[in-house]
């Protein structure tokens, strides 16, 4: 294992878990059984209790002294370096083992990788052919369902590993583990219902100094072959204690494998003496990362007390305790077996509000195994505990009847031949009337931003862009979410995020939401930060969005990246539809102008490229790099009801902010303005002079043909320094403004009429 350092702040979990009941048809079976959630998302299991007898049976014929065995094995070799020459005489012993154990569909897997690295103070540059080992257990009935686990086999030293790399720990145990469930599944005489792969990766330890490991050659391949690997475990260092009891072990997870997670956390509970430490943070220089980046959901199982002969000499069996190894393996093999016998989770869950008060609707796409039974639909009014059950073998379900305003959880799990259930998958939502009869909803979604403005300078500022719409505004971050009862007063959402550095997770967890508002008709408007992270709550880029999230489906974003040391300046529209827009230069002073951290995008087949990314640097530079790149989408015609922005408002130039927002939520969304337009309050009408001023700026109002109601003058932040408000009666008004107290710099004219706002720079010198 390539080593890493771990959050320290970890969770502690544990799962209560429901009986099966014996008649599911029934339609009102109430429980008392407390099963607690672990946060909105997947709840409890099912099982049926020759399931669990089956599982019990399996682990219970795991042998430590056989797993000491493979490790003495492995260990024998003297060294398994992925540069020494036995490397193809390791990978042929351990594709021996598993031909030997029965499992006759073993192969070598071949690949080519470059690799250079520095040895003894001599650099080593070479291409090497390099051998994973994959046995693969076949599914009798879902043979294109595929789990799968593995270790890797190489092992390294700091001090000569050409020639002595015990690696006993790190990573024999991993192998051991894969072909310890091998030699188990063999003895049993057990026929998965869904294929089970077991590996023994190649070219881990050297990940960052080759082209290619083991882990990405095979996750690859399996994209490019359209393998179905529904999950993947990486056991690595696995076998180190120091205590004799109070068992824990490490189970990392990327943001995007929260529910393997939790079927990790649940069979270990459930099937082993062990406490799972969950660490939200995947281990990026192992086996599992090459999954994860692919899009196939991936584990990282590790010991919790780190083994202190980590890459010496001394990482041998001895050292190893066998138990605690045993153990862990146990939970592997547990989620192998479970996941085999049980229908896929439900996937893209999602529970429809028609906006009734007193339906709900939950919808999924199918599951696909040949054995389904159909699904069963659970209902209460707290997490995970459910006092009413349905069943049906459609992908939806009406649920009427409902109280309005009140909170219902419902779970939907998926049941076979044997009677066998996945993990609940669960969310809730509410039964409430939607009006949409407000006009629009601003939301602010981050505190702060770039030069430190205030909040509230921020959101006076998105006020006043929507000046003459019928509008309201909230301050959501420091909202847990927005409910679909308070989005679904207004016509359209207009939410934006201005500081790059935000950290809550309210937009992410109002998705669900506004999928229903938009469903109903509801317009909406994003301009944010980081709308991978805002939208999905991605840790990393690059990222790809599939099918059935809001960002491809209702935002009509396929993929985004957002790379350091990028620099961005403005953006030109595609075509003339919009507007051009560009970086207000006394918000933003320096960096030639620009700001970071603004995403780029490429559009899924729905959405329309609206903005492109314009830049101040050279393009040739990394800092320009990102020029020409997406950064506006709008979904394609003839449903004109989201636009996407990556950069902020906040630092653009005011008139053209204005001017976007106006042909979006006018000329897109249909909202109604209350204005007339800009150039019936032009230069014509009102003269300003000297502009730029030293000590006093003179507003002339020349107002034959509108009623001027009075005059605002802003700071670039949006800040109130003059306010002239009340009827303007002469014809001609000659207006002063002592702005000698002021600081340098830009100031904002506003002008107010009883039909529209006019606006004009003041500078200050």
């Amino acid at each position: 294992m390539k080593k890493i350092y771990i959050l320290t702040a970890v969770c502690f979990i544990s799962i209560a878990v429901f009986s099966q009941q014996n008649d599911f048809e029934n339609s009102n079976n109430h429980f008392n059984e407390n099963c607690r959630s672990l946060n909105q998302g997947l709840n409890c299991t099912k099982y049926s209790s020759s399931l669990d007898t089956l599982i019990v049976n399996m682990l219970n014929q795991i042998n430590p002294d056989s797993m000491r065995q493979t490790i003495q094995s492995l260990q024998d070799f003297g060294t398994r370096f992925m540069l020494a020459p036995n490397r193809k005489e390791v990978a042929n012993w351990i594709r021996d083992k598993y031909l030997s154990l029965g499992i006759n569909n073993t192969v070598i897997d071949s690949f080519q990788t470059h690799s250079v690295y520095t040895l003894s103070n001599t650099v080593i540059d070479t291409v090497t052919w390099q051998y994973n080992v994959i046995a693969t257990i076949t599914g009798k009935d879902n043979p294109d369902k595929v789990y799968m686990t593995s270790g890797h086999y190489d092992s390294f030293t700091t001090d000569d590993p050409m020639t002595i790399a015990p690696g006993a720990d790190d990573d024999a145990s991993g192998v051991a583990a894969a072909i310890e469930i091998a030699r188990i599944i063999n003895a049993a005489g057990f026929e998965p219902n869904s294929t089970i792969k077991l590996a023994a990766f190649a070219a881990e330890e050297l990940m960052y100094f080759s082209t290619e490991s083991g882990a990405s050659h095979y996750a690859s391949n399996a994209v490019n072959t359209n393998e179905n690997i529904v999950f993947y475990i990486t056991n690595d260092m696995i076998a180190c204690s120091e205590s004799a009891s109070d068992w824990k072990f490490q189970l990392l997870n990327h943001d995007s494998t929260a529910w393997v997670a939790k079927l990790g956390i649940y069979a270990s509970n459930k099937f082993t003496s062990l406490t799972p430490v969950n660490i939200e943070q995947g281990n990026y220089g192992a086996d599992d990362y090459p999954f994860y980046l692919v899009g196939i959901p991936a584990l990282f199982f590790m010991e919790n007390d780190f083994s202190p002969y980590y890459h010496t000499n001394n990482d041998l069996v001895e050292y190893c305790n066998m138990d605690y190894c045993a153990e862990v393996t146990k939970v592997t093999a547990a989620m192998l077996f479970h996941a085999s016998e049980t229908p896929a989770m439900v996937r893209n869950f999602f529970i429809s509000n028609p906006g009734d008060g007193n339906t709900l609707i939950p919808r999924w796409i199918a599951n696909t195994e040949s054995d389904l039974a159909g699904y069963h639909i659970y209902c209460g009014e707290e997490p995970g505990i459910y006092d009413t059950i349905f069943t049906t073998t459609d992908t939806s379900f009406v649920i009427t009847g409902l109280t309005y305003g009140v909170s219902y959880f419902i779970g939907v799990t998926p049941f076979n031949n044997d009677g066998n259930e996945s993990m609940i998958v669960e969310k809730f939502d509410a039964p409430v009337v939607v009006a949409m009869d407000k006009g629009i909803l601003i939301v602010c979604g981050s505190e702060g931003g770039i030069y430190n403005p205030t909040t509230e300078e921020i959101m006076l500022f998105y006020d006043s862009l929507c000046y003459n719409f019928e509008h309201q505004q909230i301050n959501a971050s420091g909202m847990e979410y927005l409910s679909l009862g308070t989005i679904g007063e207004y016509s359209t959402i207009f939410w934006h995020i201005d500081n790059y550095q935000f950290q809550n997770n309210t937009l992410f967890l109002s998705t669900d939401a506004l999928r229903n508002f938009m469903d109903l008709g509801g317009h909406v408007l994003l301009t944010v930060f980081y709308p991978g992270k805002a939208i999905e709550s991605i840790k990393n880029y690059p990222a790809t969005y599939a099918s059935g999230s809001f960002i491809y489906d209702c935002a009509h974003v396929a993929s985004s990246e957002n790379e350091n040391n990028r620099w961005f300046s403005g953006a030109y529209p595609i075509n003339g539809d919009y507007n051009p827009v560009y970086i207000d230069t006394l918000k933003i002073p320096a960096a030639n102008h620009c700001i970071p951290f603004v995403e780029v995008m490429s559009p899924s087949p729905a959405g329309d490229i609206i903005y492109l990314y314009d830049t101040n640097f050279d393009t040739a530079s990394i800092q320009g790099s990102y020029h020409g790149k997406v950064v506006g989408i709008e979904n394609k015609s003839p449903y004109k009801n989201l636009v996407i922005t990556s950069f902020p408002l906040f630092y653009l130039d005011y008139s053209q902010a204005r001017t976007l927002v106006y042909k979006v939520l006018h000329d897109k969304f249909g909202e109604t303005y209350f204005g007339i337009e800009d150039d019936q309050i032009n230069a014509a009408t009102i003269s300003i002079y000297p502009n730029p001023a030293k000590t006093e700026f003179s507003i002339e109002i020349h107002a034959q043909d509108c009623q001027i109601k009075g005059l605002n003058i802003y700071s670039v932040e949006g800040k109130l320094i003059e306010s002239r408000v009340g009827q303007l009666t002469d014809v001609e008004q000659k207006i002063t403004i002592d702005i000698s107290d002021l600081a340098n710099g830009i100031y904002i004219l506003q002008v107010i009429s009883a039909e529209n706002l006019f606006t004009n720079k003041l500078l200050k010198y």
